[in-house]
């Protein structure tokens, strides 16, 4: 279980980094992009993966993983979303050729990557005994 549990984090941890880096490629690729709103998800995402590992390293690693869980996946739905399946300028097949496009365009492939790796050990952890 303290294996899952540090992959957990060392997943989390690299998923927050790069989530912070890419809202500021975000902000590169799309000017048009409110600062505020990159700040605020960036905020957000923090909060969230601060408390999913304190709960994690405490009494209440499932509780933990359920929080970890979340992250991921509201993640891996919007991202995927906003960044695959909708038109318009965050979207990877759109987002054009110019200086900070290559770095936006690898920072999302790494996130779907963290997110999907997160989501299986974050899973397993979950089903884990204690």
């Amino acid at each position: 279980m303290r294996n899952m549990r540090v992959l957990l984090s060392v997943a989390a941890l690299a998923n927050y980094a790069v989530t912070v880096w890419h809202a500021y490629l975000a902000e590169k690729v799309n000017p048009a992009l409110p600062a505020e709103e990159a700040v605020r998800i960036a905020v957000i995402a923090g909060t969230l993966t601060v408390a999913g590992l304190a709960l994690l390293w405490t009494r209440r690693p499932k509780i933990g993983s359920l929080v970890l869980i979340a992250v991921f996946v509201v993640g891996l739905v919007i991202g995927s979303a906003e960044h695959f399946f909708v038109a318009g300028p965050n979207n990877v097949f759109d987002v054009g050729n110019g200086d900070w496009a290559m770095p936006f365009k690898i920072s999302v492939w790494i996130l779907l990557f963290l997110e999907v790796a997160g989501l299986s050990v974050a899973g397993r952890t979950l089903a884990a005994r204690s």
